[in-house]
């Protein structure tokens, strides 16, 4: 029984195309799979820095954000503005502030403004609003390092916003 597939497999020029068609279909999956995994590779060491650079930020901005501290005063003109005060009550300077402004409806407005408050010092500005504002976020926001970094953890939330 061996000897007579044998004999049906082997043709006059060696062995049949049926089974050098498996052996091209094992190379061809494999050739695949080497593929997938060096694409994989790449993919995962490439996110892995990525990842561990964004962790370094994370640590690095805790550190700094633990030194920022604001106060604030809002009210409402009768000019259709929102009158900000902003008391540094800490030892960083913060360049910035981040503001969202939300309406009854919960949906946000938002805005900034840039300036450099320095320990101790108070910053009053207006800021014009659309809409009836029900609540008010504000993150200060420093630049350490060439990077923003913004001290989230130190937001201020105003609500409600009584009348000047």
């Amino acid at each position: 029984m061996f000897k007579t597939n044998v004999r049906k497999n082997i043709s006059k020029r060696g062995i049949s195309k049926r089974g050098v068609s498996i052996w091209i279909s094992w190379v061809l999956l494999v050739a695949f799979m080497v593929s997938i995994s060096t694409f994989m590779y790449y993919f995962m060491s490439d996110f892995t820095k990525k990842s561990i650079d964004d962790v370094k930020d994370r640590v690095i901005d805790s550190k700094v954000c633990d030194n920022v501290g604001i106060t604030i005063s809002i009210c409402l003109k009768k000019t259709n503005d929102l009158s900000f005060s902003v008391k540094n009550v800490n030892y960083i300077t913060v360049d910035k502030i981040a503001i969202d402004l939300f309406d009854v409806f919960d949906r946000p407005q938002q805005k900034s403004k840039e300036f450099k408050l320095v320990s101790g010092n108070t910053k009053t500005f207006d800021l014009l609003k659309d809409g009836i504002i029900k609540e008010v976020h504000i993150v200060p926001v420093v630049y350490k390092d060439g990077k923003t970094v913004f001290c989230s953890n130190k937001q201020v939330i105003v609500a409600p916003i009584s009348d000047c």
